[in-house]
């Protein structure tokens, strides 16, 4: 991040963004353009002086914002005719998601497609009249000039189309649609009609550029746990899969890129986002915790600790993203210049000069060839690394990693001597809390504690540091935390903190019982700044204020699943978690609201639909909250892997009763369990305990406390593999005094996985 102008240009003087706390902003504060925030200041002046406004949203990380910055905004004579005719103004998307959602939809409308950069024209009066994404030197200063040409000549021409094009992108932000009550049926149909978009030879969603899809994936993954869906289970396993062998899965140093250019994911853009790390990982240990598969562990653990090796802050909060482009020089006596990609191809020298007596080894291993698969600038006939393919044998697997990995760990300390990429060290709230949420889950599915003290330690950051005066704020950088926090940021804070009440080691303790605390205050919060003061189901809003081209009630996934759907499932949670009739109410206000959005758009929309599933029909997840918190259920196989165990945590003052025939009570619903419709043999279970109760005047056999149940499988070594098997549990939970209505959830797992 400069604090100086650059060589070329030694008496540049900052402009603007000097004093923003953006990384991204403070990337062009020496540019050509005398570029201004996003602020009232700004955009008086613009009216003001009755000139159009040049509008630049990107992000720190982004390559080709790099790009058009080198060669347009560096560029004396375009910066000088920008800066006599408009007023330029730059937005952090990472910063500003609202405007970025705005102006991207413009865009989008616009032009058919989108990007970033993305570059538009306002009026004076900040309505979008032009927008368009990267513009090459040439073609840009054409574009300003022939802009210029049309406001001095054509103004009301350009606020006529400025005026209609906003009123299209309000008229889409303020939608409605009737309240509706979704069925299960209608997330399931939903969800195949997703399937028809499957890359069939190379996995994953669509052709290239080919993006993770992390929340499509979470909906078919959610289906096939919910419904024992063994297709749905091999659509995600094969994506993951392909990740996993391809360039897009870092194979030196763990985690992943941003996206693959091309359909079969082997070259990689090289950027490494924070919620790439938290939503992928979140699928490779759900996956693996369904159905176990050595490939998804050791990527899931490699992404984890990429992510405390390399993007943990010393307070515990996440950065956000490494850059896409590092420094590279041909030879030591060339001045090095930011080249994409530099710091993660290798060519078969560069793995000689490394570990000469395992050289063939690993350029076979790892695709590493003299022709190469990627050049860029002075960069030729490099490789990405990427497997070949993944062993068919979990035991195979598992030797060929114990052979491999102590190989790629020489390598990681070889590249580490390479010039690394620009680190972009503010900390946002929502991709924390998706980072925060995954770690509780891993600590419990790897059965690794100390990614859970991580993750609490991240929480603890954006409840202390990342608040400002009154409540939590997005963005956190250099010791200030600014920025109001939005939608997606307080319900995604209260998911992270309901997470770690869920995974916390110890149930029923203080410690555990104050995360629950905490997110039911955020919930409450949430409710009253994003809320609509009117009557009925409403979606709630972005922001507490409206900016730009008004409010706006985020549906669609980004980076994070969009903002209702996050709340959606927060409040679905506290409700299933707690019985509080308000969270409840609001959850079904909320649903009825966003429902046929969701199956407007399934496609942009599936972090929603994801939510209204775990509405309808409860959660999938494992360890999961029944009898409204009352009992924690966590189900694992054991290691001889012929038997699983069931732990149910009953929190004290409440118990389950261990016998069918309940000696002077009725219609009390004694512990179940089934599998694949199959009762248990009740004396499989636990030797309950006697005790009296208020209401009854014999002893009653229960069940309190910690109740592990080992439930024997004796036909699982016969089972196919894509058998799964369902264990269902039946329970009512009661206290001394009166009990909750029965309740029966499902279990889904799959016998270990033969990989193909």
């Amino acid at each position: 991040m400069p604090d100086q102008p650059p060589p070329d240009h030694p008496n540049r003087k900052p402009n603007h963004l000097r004093e923003s706390n953006s990384p991204y902003l403070r990337q062009h504060m020496f540019n050509a353009v005398d570029w201004y925030p996003w602020t009232d200041d700004a955009l008086k002046r613009a009216r003001t002086l009755n000139r159009p406004i040049f509008l630049s949203i990107g992000y720190s990380t982004c390559h080709w914002c790099h790009v058009m910055e080198e060669q347009s905004f560096n560029n004396d004579a375009i910066g000088d005719f920008l800066n006599r005719h408009f007023v330029s103004i730059k937005i952090d998307r990472e910063s500003r998601p609202d405007l970025d959602e705005q102006f991207m939809l413009v865009t989008q409308m616009m032009t058919g497609n989108g990007g970033w950069p993305n570059s538009l024209f306002l009026t004076p009066d900040a309505q979008p009249f032009y927008a368009g994404t990267y513009f090459p030197p040439d073609a840009f200063f054409q574009l300003i000039n022939r802009i210029h040409t049309l406001w001095e000549s054509q103004p009301h021409a350009l606020k006529e189309q400025a005026e209609k094009i906003t009123s299209a992108v309000s008229a889409h932000l303020n939608r409605t649609r009737p309240a509706q009550n979704l069925k299960s049926t209608d997330i399931t149909a939903a969800t195949h009609h997703l399937l028809k978009g499957v890359d069939p030879t190379h996995g994953g969603f669509g052709r290239a550029p080919k993006f993770p899809r992390e929340t499509t994936l979470c909906l078919l993954l959610d289906q096939a746990e919910r419904n024992a869906d063994t297709n749905l289970l091999a659509t995600v396993s094969d994506a993951l899969h392909a990740m996993i062998r391809g360039g897009m899965h870092d194979q030196i140093g763990g985690g992943f890129h941003r996206y693959s250019v091309d359909a079969a994911w082997q070259v990689p853009h090289f950027e490494k986002m924070l919620y790439n790390q938290a939503l992928i990982g979140d699928l490779l240990t759900r996956s693996y915790a369904l159905r176990p598969c050595p490939h998804c562990r050791r990527a899931a653990l490699r992404t984890f600790d990429f992510v405390l090796r390399e993007m943990t802050a010393p307070d515990g909060g996440f950065y956000a993203a490494l850059d896409a482009d590092s420094p590279f020089a041909p030879s030591r006596n060339e001045i090095a210049e930011k080249t994409e990609g530099a710091f993660y191809v290798w060519t078969p020298d560069q793995v000689k000069d490394a570990l000469p007596d395992h050289a063939e080894f690993l350029c076979q291993t790892l695709n590493i060839t003299t022709r190469g698969n990627f050049s860029e600038k002075a960069i030729t006939n490099a490789s990405v690394p990427r497997l070949t393919s993944l062993e068919a044998e979990p035991e195979g697997a598992i030797s060929f990693y114990q052979r491999l990995d102590p190989l790629l760990e020489s390598l990681f300390q070889a590249r580490a001597t390479r010039p690394p990429p620009h680190r972009d060290e503010k900390i946002i709230m929502d991709w924390n809390a998706m980072m925060i949420i995954v770690l509780a889950r891993a600590s419990t599915v790897f059965d690794r504690p100390d990614y859970y003290r991580a993750a609490r330690k991240a929480a603890r950051f954006l409840l202390g540091p990342m608040k400002g005066a009154t409540d939590p704020c997005r963005i956190f950088f250099e010791g200030t935390a600014e920025i109001p926090a939005f939608l997606s940021d307080q319900a995604g804070l209260g998911l992270a903190c309901h997470a770690l009440m869920v995974h916390a080691p110890d149930q029923g303790t203080s410690d555990a019982v104050q995360w629950q605390q905490r997110a039911e205050q955020i919930a409450t919060r949430m409710l009253e700044t994003f809320g609509s003061a009117g009557d009925g189901p409403a979606l709630l809003r972005s922001s507490a204020t409206p900016d730009g081209l008004g409010s706006s009630y985020p549906l669609d996934d980004g980076e994070v699943p969009s903002g209702n759907s996050l709340a959606l499932r927060l409040l679905t949670r506290l409700a299933h978690g707690t019985g509080n009739s308000r969270f409840d109410h609001q959850a079904a206000q909320l649903a009825a609201a966003t429902a046929a959005h969701a199956l407007e758009s399934p496609g942009s929309r599936a972090g929603l639909l994801s939510a209204l599933d775990e509405h309808i029909d409860g959660p999938v997840a494992n360890p999961r909250l029944l009898a409204q918190g009352k009992i924690r259920a966590q189900l694992s196989r054991t290691s001889d892997k012929e038997s699983l165990l069931l732990v149910l945590d009953i929190m004290p003052g409440w118990h389950i009763s261990a016998n069918a025939e309940t000696d002077g009570i009725d219609d009390i619903q004694a512990l179940q369990l089934r599998i694949n419709g199959a009762p248990l043999d009740p004396a499989l279970l636990p030797e309950p305990e006697e005790m009296k109760l208020a209401f009854s005047p014999h002893p009653q056999k229960l069940y309190r406390g910690r109740l592990p149940i080992n439930v024997p499988l004796p036909a699982v070594r016969a089972m196919e593999q894509n058998t799964p098997i369902m264990l269902t549990l039946t329970i009512q939970a009661c206290s001394d005094s009166h009990c909750l209505a029965p309740q029966d959830t499902h279990f889904v797992l799959w016998p270990d996985n033969q990989l193909k």
